[in-house]
């Protein structure tokens, strides 16, 4: 059962309600590699009210490393967590897409998860599921000893897009076909480590030929998703909804929609511009990645990527190590500021540690006593997680639709570091993430609109 706690009083008075969970198989592979097809899609019943929040995809997820070519150079692969796997997704209805399969969507999914999501969360569920915490090799496996590497079967449960809609119990009888295809990651991702090495350590015991930061490879094999259905006897739900399409001439369905900008900069001093179109700008996310190899005092990793031993999480409470992919720097700024169509946000030019607290305001816990994020230290935050965030909705409900509406609008949104002056600089990544609310529109005989 996974209703609100709220509703279950209800659903207990209802007489004939049940819930059960199926399993959906791929329309095309049921195997995917970083070496071999690379995307699935995946088709949602066509009836019944389905929990969209509870859409999962199951397989057992497995690394392959590098032989090594004499003594004990052999490179080891290392599993990400799942989310790291996938580069983008897409959704369409009644071949209608819902989005633009935005890239980078594991990118986009660390940035919320450092922000938004609790410790507790991410060192449980998530550790279970998702592989959040990196585990370093164990050199006795029967895997690891085969092929370099590790092997776990692994459940990806959080899509943040469509899947976030509400309401999040979705009659798929009032709406055409719902697909879902899924666009592996490069396998650029796979952090390593060296034979004879502990976690994170950067030195290897002897430098493997066959290895420059590219050859390890991953693969998704027995593939299969599931949702969770229910079900009201004599169909009263089904009825509500069709009463709803009638009286008002359509269903709406709003849900949360990304995109991401990039431009590589030569240093912490640079800015990136981009425009959007849209009925509801909610947030602004902007951060950086290192995007060069440092033998000095500058970053003690190679660019992102690159595969390469996990970084280790400067003074933090959980996770001791995280990839260079996830790695977000603010080294040497001094300051930042965001620009939606002239207008600062906010009114003044934040530092780095001031995105923090903007960051606890805007998701709305600046005075709240039982929740917090995934940053556990000033250090962490700088050094590892820092990203800035404008936000622009008055409340995180989808069903509020209070963001800037943008609609009539293309509105020009830039991003501006300013560098601290304290030298040691290297080259970056520049990122920037919009969140925005779109709305699917679903009218009689399965007719469907979106309203971006």
């Amino acid at each position: 059962m996974s209703l609100p706690q709220d509703l279950l009083y209800l659903t207990n008075q209802i007489q004939g309600y049940t819930t059960n969970v199926f399993r959906l198989q791929t329309l095309s592979a049921n195997t995917l590699s970083s070496d071999g097809a690379q995307q699935c899609t995946v088709s949602l019943p066509v009836t019944g009210i389905c929990n969209m929040k509870s859409f999962a995809m199951h397989a057992t997820v497995s690394t392959r490393g590098v032989p090594a070519t004499s003594g004990s150079n052999a490179v080891y692969a290392l599993l990400p967590k799942f989310d790291d796997l996938i580069d983008r997704f897409g959704v369409s209805c009644g071949g209608i897409a819902l989005d633009n399969q935005t890239p980078n969507i594991n990118l986009v999914k660390t940035v919320k998860d450092n922000l938004q999501k609790t410790a507790d969360k991410f060192m449980s569920d998530d550790r279970v599921l998702n592989m959040s915490t990196l585990k370093p090799i164990d050199a006795t496996n029967a895997w690891a000893v085969s092929h370099h590497g590790q092997k776990r079967h692994l459940v990806k449960n959080q899509w943040p897009g469509f899947f976030e809609c509400e309401p999040a119990y979705l009659d798929l009888s009032k709406c055409p076909e719902i697909r879902v295809t899924i666009q592996l990651a490069n396998k650029s991702v796979l952090p390593v480590q060296y034979e004879g090495k502990s976690l994170g350590d950067r030195t290897p015991s002897a430098a493997n030929p066959n290895f420059t930061g590219s050859e390890c490879e991953f693969s998704l094999e027995n593939i299969y998703f599931t949702v969770e259905m229910v079900s009201v006897s004599g169909g009263m739900l089904e009825e509500l909804n069709q009463r709803i399409i009638s009286e008002r001439g359509q269903l709406d369905v709003p849900y949360k929609q990304y995109n991401f900008f990039s431009t590589d900069i030569s240093g912490v001093s640079g800015s990136l511009r981009s425009s959007v179109s849209t009925m509801s700008l909610d947030k602004v996310y902007a951060c950086q990645r290192n995007a060069s190899a440092q033998s000095g005092g500058g970053a003690p990793f190679d660019q992102y990527n690159v595969q390469q031993p996990p970084i280790e999480v400067d003074d933090n409470i959980g996770a001791s190590h995280t990839t260079a992919q996830n790695t977000l720097v603010s080294s040497h700024m001094s300051n930042y500021k965001f620009t939606i169509n002239n207008s600062p946000y906010p009114m003044f030019n934040p530092s780095p540690v001031d995105a923090f607290h903007l960051a606890c305001v805007g998701n709305r816990r600046a005075s709240s006593k039982d929740r917090g994020s995934l940053v556990a230290s000033q250090d962490a935050w700088l050094g590892n997680f820092w990203t800035a965030q404008a936000t622009l909705n008055h409340s995180d409900d989808v069903r509020t639709i209070s963001g800037m509406n943008l609609s009539s609008v293309n509105a020009q949104i830039s991003f501006e570091a300013a560098a601290g002056g304290d030298g040691n600089d290297y080259a970056r990544q520049l990122c920037l993430i919009t969140e925005q609310t779109s709305l699917l529109r679903v009218g009689a005989g399965r007719s469907v609109s979106v309203i971006a």
